[in-house]
């Protein structure tokens, strides 16, 4: 049962991953199986809906998008039955230890961007770097007017503000240079 649970959690989150771009969002999108499963095996009895109408109206309840939906309809369709009350715990612990194994790109941001605009770099970020990755944003005010970003072990800082600390003293010369003329 051990290697089942992994697998079943292994295809949990090789699915979640193909839509979630974010350390955050994947882990928001597993507690939810989490919760959703919670609720349909130890709650609330299987009704006579099916798996779409069961998740649909879960996810809906809680304000989730279509997207979302139809991310989580991909996974339960196939894995649905597998995932009974003995095998959901593993299963999920299973799904968040792959993340584990899964190389992380830190992108420092100044702000708190939309799902949309997380999505959009994620995607981007998966094209261009590596299509593999996991995206982990963090809020830092100084990464204003660039970006800065760890990435296998290297920090790499393109914010304005460091560039304006390195090279204080030629913009300071050149201010004072222009107010003597």
């Amino acid at each position: 049962m051990i290697s089942h649970t992994k697998t079943i959690g292994r295809k949990i989150a090789d699915k979640l991953l193909k839509t979630t771009y974010t350390s955050s969002g994947f882990y928001y999108r597993v507690d939810l199986l989490k919760e959703f499963f919670e609720e349909v095996l130890f709650v609330v009895p299987r009704r006579n809906l099916t798996i779409r109408e069961q998740i649909s109206e879960f996810l809906k309840r809680r304000g989730e998008n279509q997207t979302l939906i139809d991310s989580f309809l991909d996974i339960l369709e196939e894995e649905y039955d597998a995932i009974t009350k003995n095998t959901l715990y593993p299963t999920i612990e299973a799904a968040k230890k792959q993340m584990e194994n899964i190389p992380t790109f830190i992108l420092y941001v100044p702000r708190e961007f939309t799902d949309e605009e997380t999505d959009r770099i994620g995607q981007w970020v998966r094209r261009n770097i590596a299509p593999d990755l996991i995206l982990s944003l963090r809020i830092n005010p100084e990464s204003v007017g660039g970006c800065m970003f760890f990435w296998r072990g290297v920090y790499h800082d393109f914010s304005f503000s460091h560039f304006f600390k390195k090279h204080t003293e030629k913009i300071s010369s050149s201010i004072k240079k222009a107010y003597e003329h």
